[in-house]
């Protein structure tokens, strides 16, 4: 988990774990100016588009990885999960308990 804090620097990621970290070539990665983060996340989104094809992991047959959120339909299909009627339906989770309590 990673916080956001503001010093006089401008804002910095730092991770949950920072403290535990003994050397300093850890905390280096654990403490870091937010905007290097954000670079850092969208260049590991390249690299992985380029290492699988865009697909969630290396095996060609895996469905392509989705980074829209009005495409999981057809992502849930290519997976395996079905909608429709019947036996085979797709079928909502258990309530949580307490859902519903009032």
């Amino acid at each position: 988990m990673w916080f956001l804090t503001t010093t006089e620097t401008g804002i910095r990621a730092v991770a949950e774990y920072y403290r535990q970290a003994i050397l300093e070539e850890h905390r280096s990665k654990l403490n870091l100016p937010l905007d290097e983060m954000v670079a850092d996340i969208k260049q590991a989104a390249i690299n992985r588009e380029a290492l699988t094809g865009g697909r969630i992991a290396l095996d060609p047959d895996r469905p392509m990885f989705v980074t829209d959120a009005h495409d999981l339909r057809d992502f849930y299909i290519s997976v395996g999960a079905v909608y429709g009627e019947g036996e085979n339906a797709t079928r909502p989770p258990a309530p949580t308990p307490g859902e519903g309590d009032q």
